[in-house]
């Protein structure tokens, strides 16, 4: 036992050398699709509401890789777009207004390159789940449902660029499938899921 104590303190310091952690500040735009939330009636067209089909998006990333090819990675962004309402269903000025949803997911990455290369360029491909907390905007006739949790899935690549030791600079393209907003059953003909598509890029370092 006493012989195998420095080959196991060894394989485990290699291992724990071999992980790493990483913390990105991250900004793109988004582009949505199947953008109609319905409308406030059972009567109504699922047009009579809608999202804008683009925005900007700005979030934080937390990474932890494996001494393989895995990361494991925590996210949050924060999503704005728009709110159309060209028949005054919900908004007391204006046919359209400002809103936004906030986004906390959990991903799994697969590393093209094994971490233990510590290549400069890591490629990898991504796929996890999210749920999306859409905040109605301020301008509605009534705002006790201001919030709508919808949870999702999403999927996509980037790439990873080591500039140093310590920092490095990434891009990603995402899809995501999410719920609709319907702010406590509010909405009806809803339709199917949110479509969303990320282009982004991030400036992080590692420890």
């Amino acid at each position: 036992m006493k012989n195998c104590l420095p080959v196991l303190v060894l394989a485990w310091a290699g291992v724990a050398q071999a992980q790493s952690g990483e913390v990105w500040v991250t900004g793109g735009v988004s582009a949505l699709a199947n953008t109609n939330i319905g409308s406030t009636s059972q009567d109504g067209n699922s047009g009579d509401l809608s999202l804008d089909h683009g925005g900007y998006r700005i979030g934080l990333r937390f990474d932890y890789n494996s001494a393989g090819h895995l990361g494991h990675e925590v996210q949050y962004a924060f999503n704005h777009t728009g709110l159309n309402d060209p028949n005054g269903l919900l908004l007391t000025r204006g046919t359209s207004a400002g809103t936004a949803f906030n986004q906390f997911g959990y991903n799994l990455l697969y590393y093209f390159n094994a971490t233990t290369d510590e290549k400069k360029i890591r490629p990898f491909v991504t796929a996890g789940f999210q749920v999306d907390d859409f905040v109605m905007p301020f301008d509605v006739v009534n705002r006790n449902n201001a919030d709508s949790w919808r949870p999702g899935f999403n999927y996509g690549g980037g790439m990873k660029f080591k500039l140093s030791p310590m920092f490095a600079w990434r891009f990603d393209v995402r899809g995501y499938d999410t719920g609709k907003p319907n702010w406590s059953s509010l909405l009806y003909k809803q339709g199917a899921l949110l479509q969303q598509f990320e282009a982004s890029l991030g400036f992080g370092f590692y420890f």
